[in-house]
């Protein structure tokens, strides 16, 4: 495959990728909107690779379905060396990388504000759901101490906040890393592949393998 291809997709095999567009309901989103932008009633694999290709807001939402319901997006498999003989270092390098990259994918696409607030948000609310329970039930707290409830209640909130905060700013640093690490992999391929130390025909897992995140 050639590494302009590459360069194109990623590390995402656009083949494999037509291919379960054209048949996998879970990407009928994707389907749906490269009829509607083409303006024809049916697409074959072929024209859908042409528009993962050309149209990378169909790659990105392919993409971005793939991470919501963990499936891997990175379809390189490790490399080995055409010659038959030891690894070379740049093998071994891109090798390494690869692992650690796809430890990192579900980072792949950046946070909002919004990201965690619903998970902490509902933890939250529980917690303070819970501990008026406990007052109301058992003490008469709210009857000799109301402002020293609410004010936990508060604190409670507060502390949703920072950690919501904390879940967000580091969820931004593993995606830096990631996109820092994927554009340094895809380097090392594409020089890889002009050297002619891997076999450009077996860059990707077969069709029918599914990595998951």
């Amino acid at each position: 495959m050639p590494s302009g291809l590459l360069s194109k997709g990623g590390l995402t095999d656009l083949a494999k990728a037509a291919d379960r567009i054209a048949n996998d309901g879970l990407y009928t989103l994707v389907l749906d909107n490269m009829i509607s932008g083409v303006h024809e009633e049916q697409l074959g694999a072929d024209k859908i690779q042409e528009l993962l290709s050309s149209k990378s807001e169909y790659l990105e939402e392919y993409r971005r379905i793939n991470n919501t319901h963990g499936v891997s997006n990175i379809d390189v498999a490790p490399l080995t060396p055409t010659s038959g003989g030891a690894s070379t270092k740049l093998i071994d390098e891109v090798n390494t990388k690869l692992a650690e990259l796809r430890q990192l994918e579900k980072f792949a696409f950046g946070a909002s504000a919004l990201s965690y607030g619903m998970w902490v948000g509902s933890a939250v609310v529980l917690l303070i759901f819970a501990v008026h329970n406990v007052f109301a039930m058992f003490t008469e707290g709210y009857h000799n101490y109301p402002a020293v409830i609410y004010a936990l209640y508060g604190a409670f909130c507060i502390a949703g906040i920072i950690i919501n905060a904390w879940f967000v700013k580091r969820h931004k640093q593993k995606h830096e890393s990631y996109i820092k690490l994927h554009d340094a992999i895809i380097e090392s391929l594409q020089l890889a592949m002009a050297e002619g130390l891997v076999d450009q025909n077996s860059l990707y897992f077969p069709a029918s393998d599914e990595s998951r995140l």
